[in-house]
């Protein structure tokens, strides 16, 4: 789902582009920002565990995302939710939406905390640069309700200032804002970025090139002088958010924040020429992008990013062993890549190559063995096929899991009904 849907409309509309070949605005002045390591994550709602463990006793949190995670949690599960976060026994496992039995689910995560009083107020920074003079207040209330982040009580709380939104969110302080309007930010936040906030921001590397906003994102935060006691950044790719092809923004972010004296200089080698291949790709330079990830996967032997971007690019020249050979070496460096095997079957199977999708299928639950869905998929898929005596043996271990009965209730009645079909002499091939 995608929030501020008018809002977004507007963003950069008015920006001077950057040339595609511009480097970063290099910052002159020391970095403001602490050395500080970043914890990555694959989903926004596993960032709760951080935020519950902060030595810090109500903290600030400083959230950058598309959606600000305030979807309700369902009430037969908040005092089990907030007594794990108070007692710090939260599951990390609980905390993945791929489990057969999550304690919530992503979009729920700060909601989590807010329920449980972690923090002492929350700065949610959306991806949007609308005018001030289009900030909409009712708007921004209407859009809280209809997404389902605010009840109507707390999304009358909120009031228009000094181009900030600020209101109560369970008696919390809340305030959004977009980033060119934010204030400085006093004592030390948990600073939160879910890869979505660049989502709307991104516009190709022709409009609005990807390391000169990663670079003067980290640098407006350093202009800030914020103060930060923790980093954590959420990939959102295995619940299908953002495509796995953004996944190396995370590691790029992390890489700022550990040493922001990079901001004071030209792009390492390894950045410019994956800057160069983002490029070409406008011009169908198919070619000379091949051969600049050769040399990306000779000068970054663990960059999982630069193995299923070659993948890409081989998929996009018909190469198709070759590229799958080069998603197994993401795969091996970095299992999230699995989830392209879960793509590949579905192709498999619209082009009638059962016996491929099968296969993809496999090698997609050998990288996400926690990931019980595929293995329903093959289940599904076998018995599509007509091969019951494989879908069987599958189903039954399915109906071991412990499925939540608050988020997937109908799935031990669906794993039957297709166990009774799989076992019945009348069933359907």
């Amino acid at each position: 789902m995608r929030f501020f849907p008018i809002l977004l409309l507007f963003f950069l509309l008015n920006c001077p582009q950057l040339q595609a070949a511009d480097q970063p605005d290099l910052q002159t002045d020391p970095p403001a920002l602490q050395h500080k390591s970043a914890r990555l994550l694959e989903f926004p709602s596993q960032a709760l565990e951080l935020w519950a463990n902060s030595q810090q006793e109500k903290p600030l949190l400083l959230l950058f995302s598309q959606d600000p995670f305030l979807q309700p949690i369902p009430k037969s599960l908040v005092q089990q939710i907030v007594r794990q976060i108070k007692d710090g026994t939260l599951d990390t496992k609980q905390l993945n939406p791929q489990f057969a039995n999550p304690l919530l689910l992503p979009r729920m995560g700060l909601r989590a905390a807010i329920e449980a009083n972690v923090f002492s107020s929350v700065t949610w920074v959306f991806p949007s640069q609308v005018e001030v003079e289009q900030l909409n207040l009712q708007l921004f209330r209407e859009q809280l309700v209809e997404s389902g982040s605010a009840t109507p009580q707390e999304a009358e709380s909120f009031s228009l200032q000094d181009n900030t939104f600020s209101g109560m969110i369970n008696g919390t302080p809340f305030r959004a804002v977009q980033l060119d309007q934010l204030q400085s930010i006093s004592g030390e936040n948990l600073l939160h970025i879910d890869l979505s906030y660049f989502s709307p921001l991104y516009k190709g590397e022709i409009k609005t090139p990807l390391y000169p906003l990663l670079y003067n994102f980290v640098g407006q935060l350093q202009g800030l002088g914020v103060k930060l006691s923790s980093v954590s950044i959420s990939c959102s790719n295995l619940d299908g958010n953002l495509p796995l092809s953004t996944r190396f923004v995370a590691s790029t972010l992390e890489r700022l924040f550990m040493d922001p004296q990079l901001l004071a200089q030209p792009l390492p080698n390894s950045w410019e020429l994956r800057r160069k291949a983002l490029y070409l790709d406008n011009f169908f330079q198919d070619e000379k992008i091949d051969e600049i990830y050769r040399q990306l996967k000779k000068d970054t032997p663990q960059d999982a990013s630069v193995r299923y971007a070659y993948y890409q690019l081989l998929r996009k020249m018909k190469k198709g062993n070759e590229a799958l050979d080069s998603l197994a070496e993401a795969v091996e460096l970095e299992p999230a890549y699995g989830l392209e095997y879960s793509t590949l079957a579905g192709i498999a199977w619209e082009k009638k190559r059962p016996d491929q999708a099968l296969k993809m299928l496999d090698l997609a639950y050998a990288a996400l063995p926690e990931n019980p869905f595929l293995q329903l998929q093959k289940a599904e898929l076998l018995l599509k096929l007509g091969h019951p005596e494989g879908a069987i043996p599958l189903l039954k271990d399915l109906q071991q899991q412990p499925w939540s009965p608050v988020y997937y209730p109908q799935i031990p009645e669906y794993l039957q009904a297709l166990l009774n079909s799989a076992v019945s002499p009348t069933k359907e091939n």
